[in-house]
């Protein structure tokens, strides 16, 4: 404790919080994936930022397993970035999601797509497109496209879904971001006529 201490008093700690402030996702899902504890806003690295925890999804893959992430929030927030990737800041979203691509998960699946509104509609300015969580606009671009060095399958439309739950034709991996800005349904905005209480069915 006394170096912990040290640390703390030189200002070392991240947002001045200690490891017994409350929790965040981030923190949660790193002790929920590595078995290791940490301080808000860290994914799989100890509270300097520097030390890079092992996961659940590491052992797995090193065993030969396939191991993939899927959220009905973007793929690279906090919760869902925790089973494989180490981020000394969950905000660093674009970073997170190529991370994820590039350690080899198999299925990536979630939202985020810069080119969809929270409800689903289109977003036609360019400069209204947000493209951080999945990786930057580059980055998106390769996934999109056939020629992509990553050999997996990007899927946004729902029958494109539909069709990868039938098990038919499996690709060997996939990302699939659902055409959402955000959530799935959660901030969705919800119609005077509807029933549904998340929202747009």
């Amino acid at each position: 404790m006394g170096t912990f201490r040290k640390c703390y008093d030189k200002g070392l700690a991240p947002l001045g919080l200690s490891y017994t402030s409350y929790t965040d996702s981030a923190a949660a899902g790193t002790a929920l994936m590595s078995g290791r504890k940490t301080s808000v806003e860290r994914i799989n690295t100890d509270w300097t930022g520097e030390f890079q925890f092992e996961t659940i999804a590491d052992l797995a893959m090193k065993d030969g397993l396939s191991a993939g992430v899927v959220a009905s929030v973007m793929a690279s927030h906090a919760t869902p970035a925790a089973a494989i990737a180490n981020n000394r800041s969950r905000y660093n979203y674009a970073e997170t999601f190529e991370e994820m691509i590039e350690i080899g998960l198999t299925v990536i699946m979630g939202v985020g797509h810069p080119n969809f509104d929270s409800n689903g509609g289109p977003i036609m300015a360019e400069q209204d497109k947000d493209y951080q969580y999945v990786g930057g606009v580059e980055t998106f671009e390769k996934i999109r496209s056939t020629q992509s060095e990553q050999q997996f399958e990007f899927i946004d439309k729902k029958a494109q879904f539909e069709t990868l739950a039938q098990g038919v034709d499996m690709p060997h991996r996939v990302i699939g971001i659902a055409q959402s800005g955000s959530t799935l349904q959660a901030n969705r905005s919800r119609p005077g006529n509807s029933d549904t209480e998340s929202g747009v069915e």
